[in-house]
């Protein structure tokens, strides 16, 4: 069967743009096409690799007034934890609109199957090979999204409006879905940010997270899980988007402090501090910076310094916090 891989990306920094490349090279290994779809503009390399690419500058996000999320890590340091948290804007609007882009032009290619993946996936060799033989008895074959096969979820039921709801064993990610054609149809028809954003009598939401919404859809279909596929690239919880070598998370200033959790370190690095303090890591640091630190600025080993100031600033306007346990 026909199988058209649908990337859904924005890759607007250096490490981003090598992990799309490296996806598209695995896809190129197996027997499928590939559509990209993008709202800023890629290089020229990286339309030659795939065999359709979709710009469109649109990118309906769903702005933090509207609709925020709140996402969290917590790491291992010092005999204790260090947990960061930060709010995020929604960004379902913007995949929503990548998924109807990418079906409008890919349905009328005539394909059997129509399959959408995130830029950044861990590509595995079970999922290499269902892209390569898609769906030979299912309407979708997609895969667990987080740990929510701990508990039994209770998800609102898509095809009705009253309280209505049904269990299911787990979540369906938005990662990776493989769909037959007549499948992706009907889909593509029921796919509405309204319906995502839709609240009860209540006020309360139908749907608290994407991937609620899309189960709610994948569950009117036969449909069959597969392994979990994992990200490449942590959204939020890491705000260096220059290479794989550290990651950061910084703080909002409060109380004069403004606290920056440097991780997953693989080599030394160095930082300087307001130009006038450079401090070397070997190992995980978590530093508090006092009042009047105005740059925190990357020193690489090529010679280049990277300013770290819009960080500082999302930070503050995402009420990020690192606190230690």
């Amino acid at each position: 069967m026909k199988n058209l891989v649908i990337i859904l990306s924005h890759c607007d920094t250096p490490l981003k743009i090598k992990t799309l490349k490296e996806t598209i090279a695995a896809l190129r290994s197996i027997e499928v096409d590939v559509l990209l779809t993008s709202h800023i503009p890629v290089g020229l390399d990286i339309q030659d690799m795939v065999d359709y690419y979709v710009f469109d500058k649109s990118n309906p996000v769903v702005s933090i007034g509207r609709k925020s999320l709140v996402m969290w890590a917590k790491y291992p340091f010092n005999e204790g934890f260090v947990l960061t948290q930060t709010t995020q804007f929604d960004h379902w609007g913007g995949v929503m609109n990548q998924i109807k882009k990418g079906a409008d032009i890919g349905l009328s290619l005539n394909y059997d199957c129509y399959s959408f993946i995130g830029y950044d996936v861990t590509l595995e060799e079970v999922h290499l090979k269902e892209l390569d033989n898609p769906c030979p008895t299912e309407d979708i074959v997609t895969c667990d999204w987080g740990d929510s096969r701990i508990e039994t979820k209770k998800i609102k039921n898509f095809s009705r409006k009253e309280e209505e709801k049904i269990f299911v064993s787990s979540y369906a990610s938005c990662d990776f879905n493989i769909i037959k054609k007549d499948c992706f149809k009907k889909i593509r028809a029921l796919l509405s940010l309204e319906r995502y954003l839709e609240k009860n009598s209540s006020g309360e939401r139908f749907f608290e997270v994407a991937e609620e919404y899309w189960t709610s859809l994948v569950h009117l279909f036969k449909s069959r899980f597969v392994k979990k596929i994992e990200e490449k690239i942590q959204t939020g919880l890491n705000q260096n988007h220059l290479d794989d070598l550290f990651e950061i998370f910084i703080s909002k200033e409060e109380e004069g402090v403004r606290n920056v959790f440097f991780f997953n370190i693989k080599e030394a690095i160095k930082f300087r501090i307001n130009n006038d303090r450079i401090i070397e890591l070997k190992d995980n640091k978590l530093a508090h910076l006092e009042t009047g630190v105005k740059q925190i600025q990357y020193l690489s080993k090529d010679g280049r310094c990277i300013s770290f100031s819009k960080e500082m600033e999302e930070s503050d306007k995402r009420d990020q916090v690192v606190t230690f346990e």
